[in-house]
């Protein structure tokens, strides 16, 4: 491990420090967490219960519930990932079920409306595409989206300019694809983009592996080879999902969802490479209690890790969800780094 990381897990306590249970009376998949750029809230998507529910970091570090974004005014339409704006005074969503981006605006009060500024369907060539991960590039001018989530949908990696965020003009262009045969076989799930802009790490469930892809930024497009993967038993992933980097950009985290386990990755900032196939930390059960785990968030000073998780959830052999187990633990869970 390098001595520079060494301190900060040294620190890690393994076990949740709070979990936030879903408080609506049917259970959900708990598909993606983010953490506000400029305040302390995390605002987590609710799938099945079509919702977004913001809390908000106290000082003593109790999580307590901010906002919920829900029912017919928000139309939210079974939310697969949300994300705030750069800049914070945005969220975007992206909808499973009728395949739209909502863009939600802050008020005078700091809250985000209830109604969307503006509702986008999928830009073609994606228009009949399932969202799963999502990742603004480090100037917020591209999204990147992980299509796929089961073996039914077509499997692809998008992205897409984003313009005028913050106004009812706001405009999604589409700039590239990869998709089917063009992404090694699996299921796109996690997405991030390195430090710098100029990667982007795709997890694949089916295969185990993480895919290192360099963008071409001159012509907006994602390069067809692979520049790195990441795979095989000395990597400890197992049906990867999420993947975000640390606010300082110096390590990687994974949620492998077939383990129940966190898997940290040192990144090589001046190469854009990861540094080595194995992870410097794991972060498991017994003591971390997790169940399913999902998606992943770091707040922006590096003191939380957020972690979503389904709990026993049953799902068919293509992917989808069929049914809940007798114990809910649809929920968050929350760790403290340091």
């Amino acid at each position: 491990m390098q001595s520079g990381l060494s301190a900060d897990f040294n620190q890690i306590n393994p076990s949740p420090i709070q979990v936030l249970l879903n408080t609506n009376a049917n259970p959900s998949l708990v598909n993606s967490v983010d953490f506000h750029p400029n305040a302390r809230l995390l605002c987590v998507a609710f799938t099945q219960n079509h919702s977004i529910v913001l809390y908000q970091i106290e000082e003593s570090g109790e999580a307590v519930i901010h906002q919920i974004l829900q029912g017919a005014l928000s139309q939210l339409s079974c939310p697969q990932h949300a994300l705030f704006s750069k800049d914070g005074e945005s969220l975007i969503v992206a909808n499973w079920c009728n395949q739209t981006f909502n863009i939600y605006d802050t008020d005078s009060n700091g809250f985000y409306q209830e109604v969307p500024t503006a509702v986008i369907p999928f830009p073609s060539p994606t228009e009949s595409f399932r969202p799963h991960g999502m990742a603004f590039s480090p100037d917020g001018t591209i999204l990147a989206v992980a299509y796929g989530a089961s073996t039914q949908y077509p499997r692809a990696i998008a992205l897409y300019q984003v313009s005028n965020l913050g106004t009812a003009q706001v405009h999604f262009r589409f700039l590239s694809l990869l998709q089917g045969n063009e992404i090694e076989t699996g299921i796109p799930k996690g997405i991030a983009f390195s430090p710098d802009g100029s990667c982007l790490l795709v997890t694949l469930s089916e295969t185990n592996s993480l895919i290192l892809y360099t963008l071409d930024l001159l012509n907006e497009k994602i390069a067809l080879t692979p520049k790195q993967i990441l795979k095989g038993e000395i990597s400890q992933l197992s049906r990867p999902e999420d993947i975000k980097f640390s606010a300082e950009g110096k390590y990687f985290a994974i949620s492998n969802s077939d383990k129940d386990s966190i898997t940290f990755y040192i990144y090589d900032n001046k190469n854009n490479s990861i540094l080595s196939p194995s992870p410097f930390y794991i972060l498991q059960n017994p003591r971390a209690k997790l169940s399913f785990p999902h998606g992943l968030a770091f707040s922006a000073d590096g003191t939380y890790l957020f972690v979503t998780q389904f709990g026993s959830a049953i799902f068919d052999k293509d992917g989808n969800l069929c049914a809940w187990g007798t114990e809910r633990s649809d929920s968050v869970a929350i760790y403290k780094l340091k």
